[in-house]
């Protein structure tokens, strides 16, 4: 799935999100906001990547659970996205890059070797769409879930040519 329908996954969220949001999207379309700052507070938001397993390597302790070599865990990211120690205003839509940076695309060595594609592709696609397209509204969803990955399986919006 990688390289693709992340990509695609998080456009459609991207999207969704910004439909509740039309003052960031007339931002965004005007020039006010930029489209970096826009991607990178949604994929903290709201990202297509919730999870990833990963193996024990060397045993060891947290909070009282024993996890042994060889293991799997699932390290939640959407939900690191959210914690409070970490960020003031969790559940909500924040466009202040000084914030500590999200776990959207993972972490250390198995961070994601495509991030800065995916990032230039929702920059470009977000940005495109809202200099053409009013605010979008969403008519109709379907969410899907699976193999740690999130995103639209169907995404009805109604909007007008900025034209």
């Amino acid at each position: 799935s990688a390289g693709l329908e992340p990509t695609i996954n998080q456009l459609g969220i991207m999207i969704s999100v910004l439909s509740t949001n039309p003052d960031i999207w007339d931002a965004l379309a005007t020039g006010a906001l930029s489209s970096a700052s826009v991607v990178e507070a949604v994929l903290r938001f709201r990202s297509t990547n919730q999870g990833a397993a990963r193996c024990v390597a060397e045993p060891f302790d947290h909070r009282g659970v024993r996890f042994h070599k060889g293991e799997t865990v699932l390290v939640g990211l959407a939900t690191a996205n959210h914690d409070p120690a970490h960020f003031a205003e969790p559940h909500r839509l924040d466009l202040d890059t000084e914030r500590s940076s999200h776990l959207a695309f993972g972490f250390g060595p198995h961070f994601c070797l495509g991030a800065a594609l995916a990032r230039v592709q929702l920059q470009e696609a977000v940005g495109a769409l809202a200099r053409r397209l009013t605010s979008p509204t969403v008519t109709r969803f379907t969410e899907f879930e699976g193999a740690g990955l999130v995103g639209m399986s169907a995404l009805t919006i109604t909007c007008s040519s900025r034209d």
